[in-house]
């Protein structure tokens, strides 16, 4: 099937030069969508996929927000002059991004829903998308996979099982059907203008093709690792037929999309890095170094600003301040515990945590279990319970003292034996090989086998009677001949103490 880029420059102006001159700059049908409004045909397809965009840095410059002199006075003192070097350096690089005022993060924000819009648009058009959504589909319907790994849909409009099935088996034949009218070969030709007249007409009517494909897929609204499977799809097929002109265009059209979507994330990013050391520095002195802290909180930053959604009118702060303390609480308790714990007890620990510090600033003394959970409202009992799933682990190794003796250096090991045992062990083994010595090769070996000595395991009579070649008899017989030729020897005597 032939794309969307296919080199028809007659096509393309024509496409651009009817409904999608009029086509808005910040939102669209697929926007109005979105927001719960019923789904509009798209008319700049081509447009969305090549056309530049103004910069965010155009809007409204007027409401450019005054540097913060107060943020960059915040103390970054982890106690290690090394570190406390890396953390105002970091800090200093982080200064040289401007903040962005409301109205300039609005707009970016609408810029990266668009090109985030744009990349699913690229992977739609581009040959390997039917192939790919099919074969997954094929998965389906033996029922491999389970349908909700494939089509995602609102909490609020949730359908039935069957009805979700129905819906996608619809939009699967239909998308099929587009991908035959769109193989169908368009007649061309040279002749005066009622013949041109009916060429923009087939092509007005082949682009509301492409509108009706773009508005399936996006009703499927199918998840991220779908389109990973497609943009897999498309550089394999690339690199196995890399002469294909539409192979080509479909690559292209995406990894500069790809791009616009990464430098908008980016410039959202740079410009909220001062409030994920803002948040970092409150779980500082917890076990993990504050750099660690503000690596982690980038990710939540990451996180958000992939999820965040400018139509709702809030600043990117109010909806990161979220995911930012879950990304570095995660990280405490994955990083600082030998023992990790669920996420509900370490939020629940936090909480334990700030009304010790209200009663203790308060009351000037350590608050009892009593008054916490009255302050808390938990049971008393589980505030005891808390208290010693949370408690500091102690390391052996831990220096204790000035000196830098170690723990373990005070602390008994019960486990282990104590020295004079080792030393009864070794002359008792030593003993035992001495007086095996006096006997014959067989009966030596009899015992050592009989009783487990020098690293054997302990054999039953048939065993070695079977090993012999002789009866189990016959060995109980040497057996009792060897231990009363060991009675008779003077060793046996002080063996028999060392046992003892």
């Amino acid at each position: 099937m032939r794309a969307v880029h296919e080199p028809d420059a007659m096509e393309r102006r024509a496409w651009l030069s009817t409904e999608a001159r009029d086509a808005p700059s910040c939102s669209s049908g697929l926007d109005a969508h979105e927001a719960g409004q019923p789904m509009v045909a798209h008319a700049d397809v081509v447009r969305a996929l090549v056309s530049d965009d103004p910069t965010w840095e155009d809007a409204d410059a007027a409401e450019a927000p005054v540097e913060d002199d107060s943020a960059s006075a915040m103390a970054c003192n982890a106690g290690d002059p090394e570190t406390d070097h890396l953390i105002a350096q970091y800090f200093g690089e982080v200064r040289r991004f401007a903040l962005l005022s409301f109205a300039q993060e609005q707009v970016l924000g609408c810029r990266i829903k668009r090109w985030q819009r744009r990349v699913r648009w690229a992977l739609y058009t581009s040959p390997m998308a039917l192939p790919t959504l099919c074969r997954v589909w094929h998965q389906i319907e033996p029922q491999d996979i389970s349908l909700h790994e494939v089509v995602q849909h609102p909490a609020a409009m949730m359908p039935e099982q069957t009805e979700r099935r129905a819906q996608s088996r619809q939009a699967m034949l239909s998308l099929q059907d587009l991908a035959t009218r769109l193989d169908r070969p368009q007649a061309r030709s040279g002749l005066p203008r009622r013949e041109a007249q009916e060429s923009r007409g087939l092509r007005h009517a082949r682009f509301s093709l492409w509108r009706a494909w773009l508005t399936t897929y996006e009703a499927l609204q199918l998840p991220p690792h779908i389109h990973e499977a497609m943009r897999e799809a498309l550089t394999d097929t690339q690199q196995t037929t890399p002469l294909d002109p539409a192979l080509q265009a479909a690559s292209r059209v995406w990894a500069r999309a790809q791009g616009e979507l990464d430098q908008a994330k980016a410039q959202m990013m740079q410009a909220n890095l001062r409030f994920v050391i803002h948040v970092a520095q409150r779980y500082g002195n917890r076990g993990v170094p504050l750099l660690d802290l503000i690596q982690e909180g980038n990710l939540g930053l990451m996180r958000a600003v992939e999820k965040f959604e400018p139509r709702r009118g809030l600043k990117l702060i109010t909806y990161a301040h979220w995911w930012i303390r879950q990304a570095i609480s995660r990280a405490l308790s994955e990083q600082y515990r030998t023992i990790q714990l669920p996420s509900h007890v370490i939020e629940r620990e936090h909480k334990l945590y700030a009304a010790t510090r209200r009663l203790w600033t308060s009351h000037g003394r350590a608050p009892s279990a009593r008054e916490l959970s009255a302050a808390l409202g938990w049971t008393p009992q589980e505030v005891e319970t808390l208290l010693i799933a949370v408690q500091p682990i102690a390391q052996l190794q831990q220096a204790v003292t000035d000196g830098g003796d170690a723990l373990q250096d005070f602390v008994a090991d019960t486990q282990a034996p104590q020295p004079y045992e080792l030393v009864v062990e070794e002359q008792v083994r030593r003993g035992v090989r001495e007086c095996l010595g006096h006997l014959t090769a067989r009966e030596a070996m009899i015992m050592r086998l009989r009783y487990g000595l020098d690293a054997h395991e302990p054999h039953s009579l048939r065993d070695i009677g079977a090993l012999y070649g002789i009866s189990h008899e016959r060995v109980r017989q040497l057996e009792q001949r060897a231990f009363a030729k060991l009675r008779r020897l003077p060793q046996s005597a002080g063996l028999a103490e060392l046992v003892q």
